[in-house]
């Protein structure tokens, strides 16, 4: 009887166990590569959508700096016609938006934030003033990296435009202040992101404007030792590349991650999510799956031990 149990163990319950464990695993692995693909669908088209509306956003703020650089070169207005029409455009901009002004050669500064600047503040010192002279021949416009706001004490960055005479000679610079905190908040509000997921815009030099993380605002992508943040970061800066999606280390565990870059800007949006939170459902799937298995091994053991006696 002894005898008859063992080969009736080695002949039929282990390869019974064995089936079903290669086809589990089989399934597993079938399973897993077909939702990291499809994770790559719908994430580069995630992205393209975030982008998009990133993007109209963006072209919202560029189309009015243009056109008010377009009116001052054909209108006259007193500096208080000019305060009440930054005034209404700060507000019909938007909460993200803390102030729209224009600052001139003479260190005149028209705002339409209500907050207090300090006594010493000076325009043609501020980085967005700096950065407008500093354009190459026939730019007109661009972005600075973050920097605190001195009449709101957060941090901002600046969509900024120098406006020109007929003869060349600087008007003045018009910007956009826009608090990073809000936007931060706002870009996953539009296309929200899986549990722990991370929604970063960076300049193409690799200078990360918005974050979730406020320390991490004004670095470097590359600061970080992680290879995916190295490998994103290499990518972002090649502009022949517009897209691109990543399976990397970072922070010592998977990361599914992507970048498209905002059309029109020298920005990019990058979107990351621990592989985990994406291969969860069929984690636990599997899991679940162990104890239907191990049923189902154990129904055909004893139908064919009822057989064997």
């Amino acid at each position: 009887m002894k005898t008859l149990r063992s080969k009736f163990f080695l002949l039929i319950l282990v390869p019974v166990i064995a089936v079903f464990i290669f086809l589990e695993i089989r399934n597993y692995r079938t399973a897993n590569a077909l939702l990291i693909d499809q994770m790559d669908k719908n994430a580069r088209h995630y992205l393209w959508a975030a982008s998009e509306s990133l993007s109209g956003n963006i072209g919202t703020i560029r189309t009015v700096l243009s056109l008010e650089a377009l009116d001052e070169n054909i209108s006259q207005k007193s500096d208080n016609e000019r305060r009440q029409m930054f005034i209404t455009l700060t507000w019909k901009l938007g909460a993200l938006v803390t102030s729209v002004y224009m600052g001139y050669p003479d260190g005149r500064m028209i705002r339409g934030a209500s907050t207090k600047l300090p006594a010493d503040y000076d325009n043609r010192q501020r980085s967005w003033y700096r950065s407008a002279l500093q354009l190459p021949k026939g730019k007109t416009e661009g972005v600075t990296a973050p920097y605190i706001d001195a009449g709101t004490g957060r941090p901002v960055i600046t969509f900024f435009r120098k406006v020109m005479n007929v003869d060349k000679s600087i008007i003045g610079v018009l910007g956009v202040d826009i608090d990073i905190q809000k936007a931060s908040q706002s870009i996953t509000q539009g296309h929200p992101i899986p549990p722990g997921g991370q929604k970063i815009l960076v300049k193409s030099n690799g200078t990360i404007l918005i974050h979730p993380d406020p320390k991490r605002v004004g670095k470097r992508l590359e600061a970080s030792v992680d290879p995916l943040n190295k490998r994103l970061a290499d990518d972002i800066h090649n502009l022949d590349i517009a897209s691109q999606m990543y399976l990397d280390k970072r922070q010592d565990a998977l990361w599914y991650a992507g970048f498209h870059r905002v059309e029109g800007t020298d920005l990019a949006l990058v979107f990351m999510v621990p592989a985990k939170s994406i291969l969860k459902p069929l984690n636990r799937l599997h899991m679940e799956s162990i104890p239907v298995m191990s049923s189902l091994a154990i129904s055909v053991v004893r139908t064919e031990r009822n057989t064997v006696w």
